[in-house]
């Protein structure tokens, strides 16, 4: 009898033929599930039972056959840890899950306490041809960086549907996040999943029937000689080589390549699967960068915290000085030095607090082009004529909440940046347009969660920046400038103002092409959410009442208590709130006012005021600090309405301020 041969690159046309491609291409699917280097797990039903887990699973449990049990049951240390939770939403809604280096627990040995380890996964929803669902759980454990690599295996589970079995599987393999393709013996590619098609850039049907010598470098002996290994049945497990993309650049991957055997054991092609290292470097190192940036602006913060409180201690002596002192005195313009450079010095504060997300913002809901128009005005005068301002701006751009005073601010300090960066002239663009980050897509480099967003592109024609300075780019302090020319704190201070806004700032530069810095701020509907912590002016600042100054910092303390005995009022001090508590039940007269510092060992401004107004309802408040984390004092304060004053503060902005809390209905 005849015996039809088959090609496993295309379905034959009989009935014979058709079972026998079908067989052979559910075990090459099969064996690509069982294979692959990111563990898989198929679950079912509301319970979540394993219906089936790949090696690189079993390996990430603990060498643990989870088939056929509920999660909980095969694996019950993962109750609390907030796994089921994300099952169930994918299962109920469709919504795939990506998360990034999730911790988890897992008792990986009998008898042992569980190990914490961390996993890159995806959930994802498949609907099998009877509307029934099951979630993929798809990932890789980085805990130590290696993937899991075992050849991929001949399925174990017979499925008597064997088009379903085939078409599953194939769905799974085209959600992988790893590029997999297979070839012939004779190296002809016959699969190419969807992120193959996004790794190296050729659709599947320009690829189907080419030769796999297609993708190799110029230089590739090591290529040769792995596929000459598979094809003698042997498999190579993660080498790092380079593949050519179809536009002629070259992409560093990790690839694993193993053999598709038939069922009697004879090989009759060719798979790997590849990833892209090059991104995972990129985004390891982006990371670290965040990393630093976040340990700089803790830094800066506490920095700028100190130094308000001893700005404002300098501030105010130089203020005593001054006043004591006639203008004809020899020491007046001593004091009046050190006053103007406590004022400058204070000017570096409010930088350093911008850098470190710690200055109190006015966000409102915002048209950003009518922002960049405004700006646009400013910038032609700042920027002289030898600069052209070109601006792109979307027409139905949504709205943001921010500090409109803020952004004007990112605006000018980027554009001053790329002034300094063009020294013989050239172009400035401003560019605004709605963008959406969806998941699994290479958008904002994978940096930007998912979700809409306003981008705002500052674009620029000058010297561009290498590489040793893009990585060091808004660190505060750090600059390029000759000295006297810069503070280092222009792009600092962007940083700080688009991360304290929730957004996302990202730069892009080239020796000789120019740079771009891309803003992300996420949309939103459009009713102002203001949020507003006034300090109001009044002509009087002299009184009789009493006030209670709550202030851990002695010299600030000092200070308080004098310039306000001298406007008449009785002053009460207290170095912390359990002190202030203290006081204030043993103290029999009325207390019409306390001034706090908002952020206190212990117990902070807001906890202060909340419990002693609990005692003396009446009580007004006025709260300072030189460490305003805007969360922090936004969470404390329960109205817009009630008073702040910033350190560092003269002696008269404190006695102004005191009194207009008094004076507040």
């Amino acid at each position: 009898m005849h015996q039809q041969s088959i090609n496993p690159s295309r379905e034959p046309d009989t009935a014979e033929g058709r079972i026998a491609w079908l067989e052979i291409e559910r075990a090459r699917l099969a064996d690509i599930f069982e294979h692959a280097p990111a563990f898989l797990a198929v679950l079912r039903g509301p319970d979540h039972v394993f219906e089936r887990v790949n090696p690189a699973y079993m390996q990430l449990v603990g060498h643990r056959n989870p088939v056929g049990q509920k999660l909980l049951d095969a694996l019950p240390e993962l109750v609390g840890q907030g796994f089921v939770e994300l099952l169930d939403h994918v299962r109920e809604t469709g919504e795939p899950f990506c998360g990034r280096q999730l911790p988890v627990f897992l008792a990986r040995e009998a008898g042992a306490p569980p190990e914490r380890r961390y996993v890159d996964q995806v959930y994802q929803r498949l609907v099998d041809e009877r509307g029934e669902y099951a979630v993929v759980a798809h990932g890789v454990d980085v805990t130590d960086q290696v993937l899991a690599t075992e050849a991929l295996r001949r399925s174990e589970q017979e499925h008597r549907d064997a088009r379903h079995e085939s078409a599953r599987l194939a769905a799974i393999v085209n959600s992988s996040t790893d590029a997999i393709m297979s070839a012939d013996t004779a190296g002809r590619i016959t699969s190419w999943n969807n992120a193959a098609e996004r790794l190296l850039g050729y659709t599947t049907e320009e690829i189907l029937g080419q030769h796999v010598s297609l993708l190799y470098p110029e230089k590739h002996p090591e290529t040769i000689e792995m596929f000459s290994a598979v094809q003698r049945g042997e498999s190579v497990e993660q080498i790092n080589t380079q593949r050519r993309r179809k536009d002629g650049s070259l992409v560093n991957i990790s690839i694993t390549v193993f053999a598709i055997r038939d069922h009697d054991g004879s090989v009759i092609g060719i798979s790997a699967v590849a990833r892209d290292i090059g991104e995972r470097t990129e985004l390891e190192s982006m990371l670290r960068q965040a990393q630093k940036m976040e340990a700089v602006g803790r830094l800066a913060g506490g920095v700028a915290h100190d130094f308000n409180n001893l700005l404002t201690v300098i501030g105010a002596h130089s203020a005593f000085l001054l006043e004591s002192l006639e203008s004809d005195d020899p020491r007046y313009e001593d004091a009046e030095a050190i006053q103007k450079a406590t004022i400058r010095a204070a000017g570096l504060t409010r930088q350093l607090l911008a850098f470190s997300r710690k200055q109190i913002l006015k966000p409102t809901s915002l048209a950003l082009n009518a922002i960049v128009e405004e700006t646009r005005e400013m910038l032609r005068r700042l920027l002289g004529e030898d600069i052209e301002i070109r601006t792109e701006l979307a027409s139905d751009l949504g709205s943001v909440i921010a500090d409109a005073t803020q952004i004007n601010q990112v605006l000018v300090n980027l554009a001053v940046n790329a002034r300094d960066a063009m020294p013989n002239g050239g172009v400035l663009t401003i560019a605004t347009s709605n963008v959406s980050v969806v998941a699994g897509t290479s958008a904002a480099r994978g940096v930007v969660p998912t979700g809409d967003y306003a981008l705002i592109e500052v674009r620029d024609t000058g010297t561009g920046m290498d590489a040793a300075t893009m990585a060091r780019l808004f660190e505060p302090f750090f600059t390029t400038k000759a000295p006297g020319k810069g503070t280092g704190l222009g792009l600092a201070t962007v940083y700080g103002v688009v991360k304290q806004s929730a957004g996302y700032v990202l730069a892009k530069s080239r020796i000789g092409h120019g740079t771009m810095f891309e803003i992300y701020l996420p949309l939103v509907a459009g009713a102002d959410h203001t949020v507003e912590l006034r300090v109001a002016e009044s002509a009087a600042v002299c009184g009789v009442e009493t006030v209670l100054v709550v202030e851990d910092e002695t010299p600030v303390r000092e200070i308080a208590q004098r310039v306000l005995t001298r406007q008449g009022y009785v002053v009460l001090t207290a170095a912390s709130g359990a002190e202030a508590l203290a006081l204030s039940a043993t103290f029999s007269s009325p207390i019409h006012l306390v001034v706090s510092d908002a952020v206190m060992p212990g117990m902070g401004g807001a906890e202060v005021l909340k419990r002693l107004q609990a005692e003396r309802p009446r009580l007004k408040a006025l709260l300072m600090s030189g460490y305003t984390d805007d969360e922090i004092v936004r969470r404390g304060i329960v109205s817009s309405t009630v008073r702040f004053i910033q350190k560092p503060f003269e002696p008269t902005d404190l006695a102004r301020a005191v009194r207009d809390a008094l004076d507040a209905t």
